[in-house]
């Protein structure tokens, strides 16, 4: 038996079990055979306020059981001396199954400053590092009993920011998997720690980069998890960032006879749903109007019948060059050599396209310095 957790039961028969968790929190220190450096911790009793903000998420929740948090950098390259910050959420009322989440966009950490009220004469307030995305490991995770953690990904910026990659190889392959996978060996033996016995269970949920991060651990170190939720996976990002590059380059420059405005998105989007928003029936069952297509493959889309006519008001119908942009947006990508690069957009998503990168005024800045900072250099 581990020794703390034998001290820690002795603890727990004199004192009450909410307090003794308590103390087996503050007292918390890695075993120096991890790669853990500069842990710190902070327990939150139930119901108390978690009231956490970061340019990535934000938790503000009373919602929340007993949990034990611990931030930690953890050594992804011993030659270099290079980290990667995380964290661990540990519930008291433990699952003994242990919970991942990933990131997004470039998925960095950064500062912010947390406040925790233990009581209503004591509270916790310090600078910490974060570690995205926290809400989710809050609701999702500790509120269900996983022991919950994630990684800044190796470096500090917000989801949008590449700069951090400019001349900075280490910190690229942490991003590419380094990162992630350090923290799942750090997080799990500093779990079996704090709790005395070994996981039943590891999963990971991720979306967007954080899918493309969930691939990545499936292919090259599939003991990491048992089970994994992949969503929306920007992966490969030599094939994604591209497209997603191209989008914007299709309509540019603004105003130009190619470029499409977010009023035009919405003609094009109710235009989508008045031919193919009833497709969501059968011919066994009532038509389906709820203003969503439930199989966008489904739609035979015509977009000619939005074209101009003379004397046409142009804020009402497509000139030819709008509706060969759309075509484009529409159609598979691929390259100079016709090489399969990227899927196109489903048809259903047009009001997004004015925050999304298509019709904003400059490219999305994410592909803009994938191309900046990682790329070209």
């Amino acid at each position: 038996m581990y020794p703390s957790l034998i001290l820690f039961i002795l603890a727990a028969r004199a004192i009450p079990l909410s307090v003794a968790w308590q103390q087996q929190c503050e007292s918390f220190t890695a075993d120096s055979a991890t790669s853990v450096k500069d842990l710190a911790t902070i327990y939150y009793p139930a119901g108390c306020l978690v009231n956490v903000t970061s340019p990535w998420s934000t938790l503000t929740t009373t919602g929340l059981p007993a949990f034990c948090r611990l931030k930690f950098d953890v050594l992804t390259n011993p030659a270099t001396g290079k980290t990667a910050g995380a964290e661990l959420w540990l519930p008291d009322d433990w699952n003994s199954r242990m919970l991942a989440f990933g990131g997004g966009g470039w998925s960095g950490g950064g500062k912010y400053t947390t406040r925790k009220t233990v009581s209503a004469v004591a509270t916790y307030t310090g600078s910490i590092a974060i570690v995205v995305p926290f809400g989710p490991m809050g609701v999702d995770g500790v509120a269900q009993g996983y022991a919950s953690y994630g990684t800044d990904g190796g470096h500090i910026s917000d989801w949008l920011d590449g700069s951090w990659g400019l001349g900075n190889d280490d910190a690229m392959i942490d991003f590419g998997y380094r990162a992630v996978h350090s923290t799942v060996i750090a997080s799990k033996a500093l779990t079996s720690q704090y709790y005395g016995k070994d996981h039943s269970k590891s999963y990971f949920s991720g979306c967007s980069n954080g899918g493309r991060q969930g691939i990545k651990s499936m292919a090259s170190y599939p003991e990491d998890f048992d089970g994994l939720i992949v969503g929306s996976p920007a992966n490969p990002f030599g094939r994604w960032i591209p497209w997603t590059l191209q989008q914007s380059l299709v309509m540019q420059p603004v105003n130009s006879s190619k470029w499409i405005s977010n009023p035009t998105w919405g003609i094009i989007h109710q235009e989508i749903l008045r031919q193919c928003d009833a497709l969501d029936g059968s011919s066994d069952c009532a038509q389906v109007l709820d203003g969503y297509l439930h199989d966008p493959k489904a739609c035979n889309f015509r977009p000619e019948l939005l074209t101009c006519r003379p004397n046409s008001d142009p804020t009402t119908c497509l000139s030819i060059d709008q509706l060969e942009s759309f075509r484009r947006l529409y159609t598979t990508y691929v390259d100079g050599d016709q090489n399969y690069l990227s899927a196109p957009y489903n048809l259903g998503g047009e009001l997004l396209w004015g925050t999304h990168g298509v019709s904003t005024p400059a490219p999305w800045q994410m592909a803009e310095h994938y191309y900046k900072y990682f790329v070209l250099k």
